[in-house]
């Protein structure tokens, strides 16, 4: 654990405290630390914050009356210690994966008072990472890498027009510049990959950006209470909405089998 023998004065002794009886990462078995949530989204998963860092640095007790510095540092090239620190990042699941050759990290890691699987840390500092079965989250973790590719390849293959129509489907200002757009669709990518993979299956799509945008510059009125869209000018009910149905989806299908009221309306929006 102790990379250079200089930069850390806890002894052999308290340190195998910490880490008696912990299963350290092999070749064929990886440990995985896991920032902890901080809340639901309204579909009840997990939120992740974008980025967490953790000092390699901190004090450990020895279960008696002393504390000791466990400083996480490696030599430089100059031979000064440079500090050890940890990234959580959302874009990589907030994870940190040890394998074999991670060792110092992984005993780091596991001592941190920060992590909330650490038995001996100290109960008044606030956890903000977990060690986690790695059998589930390195399938977790290797789902979400395989679905963000497929999903930055979507995004890097669609035209402009395309990428305006995602970005209005998904209820956002429509007049805004190329590059805004395409940077914010990533940020969606790195979030939530499955959405921009449903996004280039739904053939859908460009009617319920064009019925967003014509409710947006209200072209029409989407009548929630009643479920139907109407025409703000006439005051006609332009479609009536089944119960239990999509309401953007439904006006969508049936714009589809109107092409000239569907041209008519893009017309208007120019």
């Amino acid at each position: 654990m102790i990379k250079t023998q200089s930069a850390n004065n806890a002894p052999k002794t308290v340190i195998n405290k910490y880490l008696d009886g912990v299963v350290a990462p092999t070749k064929d078995r990886k440990r995985i630390f896991r920032v902890l949530s901080i809340g639901q989204d309204d579909d009840g998963n997990a939120i992740i914050p974008q980025l967490i860092r953790c000092q390699g640095d901190f004090l450990i007790y020895d279960g008696m009356n002393s504390y000791y510095m466990v400083n996480g540092s490696r030599r430089g090239s100059d031979g000064e210690p440079i500090p050890e620190r940890f990234r959580f990042q959302k874009d990589q699941g907030g994870m940190i994966i040890c394998g074999e050759r991670d060792q110092a990290t992984f005993a780091l890691l596991m001592m941190h008072p920060l992590n909330a699987s650490n038995p001996l840390r100290d109960a008044n500092v606030t956890p903000v990472f977990e060690l986690v079965d790695e059998a589930v989250e390195m399938k977790d973790y290797e789902d979400h890498a395989d679905a963000l590719m497929l999903a930055l390849e979507i995004l890097g293959k669609a035209d402009a027009d395309t990428l305006r129509n995602y970005h209005s489907y998904l209820g956002r200002d429509p007049n805004r510049s190329d590059e805004f757009i395409s940077g914010g669709l990533k940020k969606t990518a790195i979030e939530n990959p499955d959405l921009i993979i449903e996004l280039s299956k739904d053939d859908t799509v460009d009617a319920v950006a064009l019925i967003k945008n014509a409710v947006r510059k209200k072209l029409v009125r989407k009548d929630t209470k009643k479920r139907q869209f109407v025409d703000p000018s006439t005051g006609d009910v332009l479609h009536k909405v089944l119960p239990g149905k999509d309401m953007e989806r439904s006006f969508a299908l049936f714009l589809k089998g109107k092409p000239d009221l569907y041209k008519g309306y893009e017309k208007l929006l120019g």
